[in-house]
């Protein structure tokens, strides 16, 4: 089936048509409606080296001067363990419920760490950032303790801007909603098809293909039977058919030519040959 006959048949059953498109879209609005929406939130934190490195000649005391590639190290290192399974689970006892992230800044230059939270509440999602943001400080500053790192040798941590206002994240609902559209048009196609093959085989239009036949192979002719009359002897090749003498032309007469005298009226002779 090409799609002009697809058209004709969706024209031909459009009372079929006509109901699914209609249920389709009230599917897609009711989905829209009824999936929440997902709201999000996000900081950006920052690590600050050790006074021990920053007091060193050429940092003059500042930590912004102080930037290295071991605190890229450290944030990856801290990120993977704030999202391990023992964090989520001290996590949620502290009333983070929702999904969150920790990695790398996209895009950074720097030791920059992302963090993010993602749910159905505006105002829970902002206290569960806050929660978050806590927790991962604390947690960076508990592993350093516990290796007995020296005062002067704790690296820090700080908050590049505070963080962003709640916004809504419509990719999940868009994903759900385009899935139930795209199965209510593929059904909207698929019943008119069959609703129209059941009437064609009610109503005897449709016949299905008979399935082909074997001619069988004619059979030669039938071989003669042997004959017991004697069978006839052929002549002699010296045995010669009587001779006809064929039959002579007759030859037109003729009269000597003569000579006519003058003054003689010339006499008026008929041909021989017809």
């Amino acid at each position: 089936m090409d799609v002009g006959e697809l058209l004709a048949l969706l024209r031909r059953r459009w009372a079929v048509l006509v109901p699914m498109l209609a249920v389709t879209v009230i599917a897609v609005a009711g989905a829209f409606a009824k999936i929440p929406t997902q709201y999000q939130s996000q900081v950006q934190l920052t690590m600050l080296n050790a006074q021990k490195v920053t007091n060193q000649p050429g940092n003059d005391g500042n930590p912004f001067l102080a930037f290295d590639s071991t605190l890229g190290v450290d944030v990856d290192f801290l990120a993977r363990n704030v999202t391990s399974g023992s964090s989520a689970q001290q996590l949620a006892a502290l009333g983070v419920t929702e999904t969150y992230s920790a990695a790398i800044a996209d895009n950074a230059l720097g030791p920059f760490m992302q963090l993010s939270v993602t749910g159905r509440d505006e105002q829970q999602v902002t206290r569960s950032l806050r929660t978050l943001v806590n927790f991962t400080e604390q947690r960076w500053l508990n592993l350093q303790k516990a290796s007995d790192a020296p005062p002067n040798s704790i690296i820090g941590m700080d908050e590049i801007a505070p963080p962003s206002a709640p916004s809504p994240v419509y990719k999940r609902k868009i994903e759900a909603v385009a899935g139930v559209a795209a199965i209510g048009i593929v059904l909207s196609i698929l019943i008119p098809v069959v609703v129209d093959t059941i009437i064609r085989r009610r109503k005897g239009r449709y016949r299905p293909p008979e399935p082909a036949r074997v001619e069988p192979i004619a059979a030669g002719p039938p071989t003669p039977e042997p004959s017991t009359a004697e069978p006839s002897r052929a002549e002699p090749f010296w045995a010669e058919a009587p001779r006809t003498e064929p039959r002579k032309a007759e030859s037109p007469k003729t009269e000597p030519f003569r000579i006519q005298p003058a003054g003689e009226e010339p006499v008026q002779r008929r041909s021989p040959i017809p």
